[in-house]
């Protein structure tokens, strides 16, 4: 079990605040200030998750979002099937529309 510090947690609210307070037209590069670059361009789901936690937290803070994209019968997917670093933040790409054709509603 991962074990996140307060001052990881409150970084990890701020983030999250920020983004929706105005930072929709951001790509997801901008919003992260460019943290956690990897050598193909981006990052893996466990730096993800240093911040954002857990997909089970990722869940409960989009549980108004219909389908929840958080709560997959797939798992725990890696971040990068759905969010692209140069792409807004807030436009996912939807991996499940592969085999769905979902739209979500906030």
């Amino acid at each position: 079990m991962m074990k996140l510090s307060h001052t990881a947690l409150v970084a990890a609210l701020g983030l999250m605040l920020s983004v929706s307070a105005g930072a929709a037209e951001k790509t997801l590069a901008e919003v992260h200030n460019g943290a956690f670059p990897a050598e193909d361009g981006w990052t893996v789901k466990t730096k993800c998750l240093q911040c954002h936690v857990s997909y089970e937290k990722l869940a409960e803070a989009t549980k108004d979002i219909k389908p929840n994209p958080h709560k997959s019968h797939l798992g725990a997917v890696n971040c990068t099937e759905c969010h692209k670093a140069d792409k807004p933040s807030r436009q996912p790409e939807l991996m499940c529309n592969t085999c769905h054709n979902f739209t979500l509603k906030h």
